[in-house]
Parts: C-alpha cells; sequence; structure tokens
C-alpha cells in the first residue's frame, strides 16, 4: 500500500470527496461547540473530580509524567482499552464494566488527556504505544494483552503490535481511523476549530456549554454517564490542546502506517474488525479498508455493526462480546 500526498488524490476526484465525507463525522462536533462558544457566558471552573484509577509515574521520553489508568477483574489475558480522539477512561465505561466480569481490563487516558499529564511532542501515535508499554509495565499490569482501539486508539494498537509482538494474545478494532482517509487537507481543519475552542475553554464557557442535553444532542444519547459527570476534565484545556497536538502530527503517524499494514503482520492472532455499517463508511470506501485490516491475521474477521462510528456507546454489548470472544480464543491458546 502507498500513501498518496493530497495534491496527487485531489486530481483524481474521488479521494476529495472521500475526505469531505469523513469531513463530516470528525469536525462535526468542533464546528457546533465554536458556533455555540461564540455566544456563550463565562463560568468559573469549578474543583475537578477525583480520578477512578491510579497515576503512575512513566518514563515518557526521558521526562517523567503521571499517567492515568483504570483497571477492574480479574484474570489472564488483560485487555487494554484505547479511545479516539480527545476520548479517554471515561469512553469505555460501559464496555469496561461489561468485560470485567470475564478478564482483567484496563482502560487508561493518553499523556495529556483527562487525568494524564502532558507527553512530549511531538505526539505521534508511535510514540504514545510506547507510551502505553511503560505504563503497563510500571503499573504492574503483565501481558500478554488484548488490544482494543476505537477510532484513532486504533493507531495505538497497530504500533503496538508491530513493536511488541509477544506481549499481544489479540487484537480488537472498533470502527478504526485509517491512513487512506487522512490527508493534510483535513487535518489542519480539525486542528484549527481545536485550537478555537481551547481558547474559549481557556475563559472559562466550558460551565455553560458542556452540559449533559448538550453533549447528547451533539454525540447522541448513549454517551457514558461517566462523560458526562466528569465534562470539565474530558473536554479540559489541556486535553483539548493534547488533541490538537495528534491532529498536528498526524500525517507523520499515517505515513509510519503504512509499515505496519501489511500481510502477516499480525501472525495468526486472533483479531477482529467491528466496523460502523452506515452511509457514511459506504461513501468513504471504509468497510473495505477494515475489511484489509482483519485480513493482516490469518484468523482475523471482519464484523458489521448498524449504526454510526460510537459503536462502544450505542452497542458496549457488541464491543464487549467481541472482546470476550478474543479473550477466551487466547485463553485456549488454538
Amino acid at each position: 500500500m502507498t500513501w498518496e500526498k493530497p495534491s496527487q488524490k485531489s486530481r483524481k476526484g474521488k479521494p476529495s470527496r472521500i475526505a469531505a465525507f469523513d469531513g463530516v463525522r470528525l469536525i462535526g462536533l468542533f464546528s457546533i461547540i465554536i458556533l455555540i462558544l461564540l455566544v456563550a457566558p463565562i463560568a468559573a471552573m469549578g474543583a475537578p473530580p477525583q480520578p477512578p484509577g491510579r497515576l503512575i509515574d512513566v518514563d515518557g521520553g526521558g521526562v517523567g509524567i503521571n499517567m492515568h489508568i483504570y483497571c477492574t477483574g480479574e484474570g489472564n489475558p488483560t485487555v487494554v482499552l484505547d479511545a479516539g480522539a480527545n476520548g479517554g477512561t471515561m469512553s469505555w465505561a460501559k464496555v469496561q464494566e461489561q468485560v470485567s466480569n470475564h478478564t482483567r481490563v484496563c482502560s487508561y487516558d493518553r499523556a495529556g488527556m483527562s487525568w494524564s499529564e502532558p507527553g512530549p511532542k511531538p505526539r505521534t501515535y508511535m510514540k504514545i504505544a510506547d507510551e502505553l508499554y511503560a505504563l503497563l509495565q510500571a503499573a504492574g499490569e503483565e501481558g500478554p494483552y488484548v488490544l482494543v482501539g476505537h477510532s484513532a486508539g486504533a493507531h495505538t494498537v497497530r504500533f503496538f503490535v508491530q513493536k511488541y509482538t509477544t506481549d499481544v494474545a489479540g487484537i480488537v478494532l472498533v470502527d478504526p481511523a485509517h491512513e487512506k482517509i487522512l490527508t493534510t487537507e483535513l487535518i489542519p481543519a480539525i486542528q484549527q476549530l481545536q485550537r478555537g475552542y481551547t481558547f474559549y475553554a481557556h475563559l472559562g464557557f466550558w460551565r455553560y456549554v458542556l452540559n449533559p442535553g448538550f453533549i447528547r444532542g451533539v454525540e447522541g444519547p448513549n454517551v457514558p454517564l461517566e462523560i458526562i459527570n466528569n465534562l470539565e476534565i474530558v473536554y479540559s484545556p489541556k486535553s483539548l490542546h493534547t488533541t490538537a497536538d495528534e491532529l498536528a502530527a498526524m500525517y507523520e503517524t499515517a505515513l509510519a502506517l503504512n509499515a505496519t499494514n501489511v500481510g502477516g503482520a499480525w501472525d495468526d492472532k486472533p483479531a477482529v474488525v467491528l466496523s460502523a455499517d452506515n452511509e457514511i463508511a459506504h461513501l468513504t470506501g471504509e468497510l473495505e479498508l477494515h475489511k484489509q485490516l482483519a485480513s493482516l491475521s490469518t484468523r482475523g474477521k471482519q464484523i458489521l455493526v448498524p449504526g454510526g462510528h460510537n459503536i462502544h456507546y450505542e452497542h458496549p454489548e457488541v464491543v464487549a462480546e467481541a472482546i470476550v470472544n478474543i479473550v477466551n480464543t487466547a485463553r485456549q491458546g488454538i
């Protein structure tokens, strides 16, 4: 697979249309927030809620940073959950509760997100995968792991599998982002919006704008209650700046992802790709790209799930079932 620069893609016509449709999904939330923030009043921020898990001192590229990890349940292999853009521990609340009935499961906040301290730049997902490995080791959470990544969190999983192969027992990707749809035309637009509403966050607008009704109206009625109860953490200026930094490094990340997308990259590790089956997915060609990702394992498969991008919000039982199936397969060693 080769990476085509945006200038090459736009001349062909179809990829520019693809990027536009994908942009609707990626920047819709940011655009709405910007419009509302322009007329929102200023409010003071209260004391931040305490993290549900542990803050672990991690070596982040020679710099010590405290990263938040939240583990529940018992058993092997341990499931590790990585969220999409601007997500973290709270994003997985519904799934983690169900999976913890079957095995050990850990969600975490990437460096700079929610309760984790910012990490060194650039915020490439190659670096993020190394930080996740360091976090698991420092926290005493031993492998092998079943890695689960939603959207951009799938990048972490793919780099982790490539570099720490023997520590991976299985793979679950939940409507993963894909490098062939990421473009330098789309990423700067999102980054500009991110930095814009981060500026307003510093002025204290979020108390009025980020209320349960607004969030549910934008992301749907199935947003985990844990996010609703921690809006000032999930959407803090620190978290939003970090998301912008991840987007700023996304082109470098996307180029490096090509090296992970080769036949046999996942060997015979049990793997499943859950794909949101909707109009945008068909227009962008994501379903076929997800099928290709599943084929990186000789035992990989793709499952189509009707609905939106946030499958773990809408259908947490489907995600949990897929994870538990991979866990059981890994336990059997077949």
